[in-house]
């Protein structure tokens, strides 16, 4: 499928080998295409059909080589690629790689966890956080309805967590916290 996109028109035209068709805007959001970093693009033997790296997506190490784990946007797993995943990405290897180098079984297993604030006005965020299977929320509310309690987490907590916890390897996603919240009852 081919698209164009004309800003003066505020017109979409989408075009396949059967049809055009035309659509009609006030506001677009188009996301650049997701692929994977070109050192892999160019390594077939380490990476999946779509070039990104083969990993299991649970044990997050690799398909065909046991010595290599996989973090991040680069993995061939079906999680959408936030910093709030690759958090729980790390957790889970923080755990798996000493277990490899013991050479034990790798227990920790990843669930595809990631999160995305949601901006909806200037004081209230949906702060969506899910896996495969749906919603897997770390508040005990409906997290799907705009809220202020999720604003000041996304303008307030949430830069601090990348800034001073994530980027120095010492958060590992909200997994214990949820439990807290959830008195112990978690699905993880």
């Amino acid at each position: 499928m081919a698209a164009e996109l004309e800003d003066h028109n505020n017109k979409e035209q989408f075009s396949t080998y059967q049809a055009m068709r035309i659509f009609f805007f006030d506001f677009i959001h188009v996301a650049p295409p997701c692929s994977a970093p070109e050192v892999l693009r160019n390594s077939p033997e380490i990476t999946n059909a779509n070039s990104f790296l083969d990993v299991n997506q649970k044990s997050l190490q690799h398909a065909k080589f046991a010595n290599i784990f996989g973090i991040g946007d680069c993995l061939g797993s079906p999680n959408k690629k936030t910093a709030a995943a690759l958090y729980s990405q790390m957790r889970t290897l923080s755990k798996n790689i000493p277990r490899f180098l013991e050479r034990k079984p790798l227990l920790e297993t990843y669930n595809c966890y990631s999160s995305c604030p949601l901006i909806v006005s200037f004081r209230h965020v949906i702060l969506a956080e899910f896996t495969l299977e749906g919603p897997h929320e770390t508040l005990p509310v409906n997290q799907a309805k705009p809220r202020y309690i999720s604003f000041l987490l996304t303008r307030y907590i949430l830069p601090f967590i990348y800034w001073k916890l994530g980027v120095k390897g010492h958060w590992l996603g909200p997994s214990t916290i949820r439990k807290i919240l959830h008195f112990g009852v978690s699905k993880e």
